[in-house]
């Protein structure tokens, strides 16, 4: 089971992040994880909202975790995850002042990216959008409808990937 990479982990090379998933995964899946399985970066300041989205994707994705927006990104310009699902508000820096730094990196501005929020108003879910995000989900968290909007994103990223 992936953890998530903790805030005092720093990668710097191709092999150092395979060992660092051998240390976190049984014998025989890193190979698995980085041939066959779409990896989802998860960052949320709430540990019971990490403990709930990993449960949804695990069986299904590699997911990897994150404590709030600054750790998020460096997780994902270390990680380049498949798709990103990230809290609205959190410490250090918010989800959508995240989604904006990540659309204005080339390495990261075509990952999909999902802003989760306990606010329900469309002014939220607009704002939102606008700063990039290519869904909005609010809480509560209704697991199988998140298992279905990623699913949904990386088919779409997918066969963008394959006609480029």
């Amino acid at each position: 089971r992936m953890m998530g990479l903790r805030k005092e982990d720093r990668y710097q090379t191709a092999a150092e992040v395979d060992q660092a998933l051998r240390q976190c995964m049984p014998t025989g899946s890193v190979e698995v994880a980085r041939m066959g399985r779409a990896r989802v970066l998860v960052i949320d300041d709430d540990p019971v909202v990490l403990g709930v989205i990993e449960g949804a994707l695990e069986s299904t994705y590699q997911v990897l975790q994150a404590c709030n927006g600054q750790e998020g990104l460096e997780t994902a310009l270390q990680m380049q995850p498949d798709l990103i699902i990230s809290d609205m508000e959190m410490p250090i820096m918010d989800g959508m002042a995240l989604c904006a730094k990540l659309r204005a990196n080339a390495v990261t501005s075509e990952i999909p990216f999902i802003m989760l929020t306990s606010y329900t108003d469309v002014g939220h879910e607009e704002r939102g959008l606008e700063a990039g995000a290519d869904d909005y989900v609010g809480k509560p968290i209704e697991a199988h409808r998140l298992l279905a909007r990623v699913k949904a994103l990386l088919r779409r990223s997918q066969r963008r990937m394959k006609s480029n």
